[in-house]
């Protein structure tokens, strides 16, 4: 079973809130429209959140993490999906220190960033307008939504834009799902459309030097 005690969220600052709604949102992004639909309302234009949405939220979350591994325990196809964001803000965690949480918003529309970058047949039509909903859903909760975002909350400790990118890309290059030259890299064309492909890390790390 799952308990969910949701009195402990409320010893949580906002920064570590808005972290946990990172990946409220990816969950829904993974899910489909239902879902995020049920987000968006959720949220609104103000971020804001009564207990009880709240509560609402992390069962969805706790339903579709159930569902997809125990669909797949061993980890070797659908579940990888929940890595939407990860390898992108895994790297940039390592870079900036900042909050899981905070980087995975940024690895997600990072992840939609190079994704639309790629040639038009390996996309949706509507990959864009939901590259837009997921960044207005992440806006809303107060989340950064890229890369140059990120770096400024790092803070001058850090190095600055380009010392952050460079560490990012080298973290990026030991990523746990690399295969050799490839990643198993998690591309968002669409909500409730997530593909799991090889990408050249190389690419990815190099995605990670210009991206906004």
């Amino acid at each position: 079973f799952t308990l969910m005690d949701m009195a402990t969220l409320e010893s949580l600052d906002a920064r570590e809130l808005a972290s946990g709604l990172a990946e409220i949102i990816k969950h829904a992004v993974i899910d489909g429209p239902v879902h995020m639909e049920l987000v968006e309302s959720a949220l609104g234009p103000n971020g804001r959140l009564s207990p009880a949405v709240l509560k609402q939220l992390v069962q969805a979350s706790v339903e579709l993490k159930l569902r997809i591994t125990e669909a797949d325990p061993l980890d070797h196809g659908e579940r990888l999906k929940l890595n939407l964001g990860h390898s992108f803000g895994h790297a940039l965690e390592a870079a900036t220190g900042l909050p899981h949480g905070l980087c995975v918003a940024a690895g997600i529309m990072t992840a939609f960033r190079f994704a639309l970058a790629r040639p038009a047949q390996d996309r949706l039509p509507h990959t864009q307008r939901d590259a837009d909903r997921t960044a207005a859903l992440l806006k809303s909760a107060g989340l950064p939504l890229g890369i140059t975002e990120l770096c400024s909350l790092a803070g001058p400790e850090r190095g600055g834009q380009a010392a952050v990118r460079s560490a990012a890309a080298r973290a990026m290059l030991s990523d746990k799902k690399r295969r050799g030259d490839q990643l198993r890299a998690v591309l968002p064309l669409g909500i409730g459309s997530v593909s799991v492909e090889p990408v050249p890390v190389g690419a990815l790390a190099s995605f990670i030097e210009e991206a906004p």
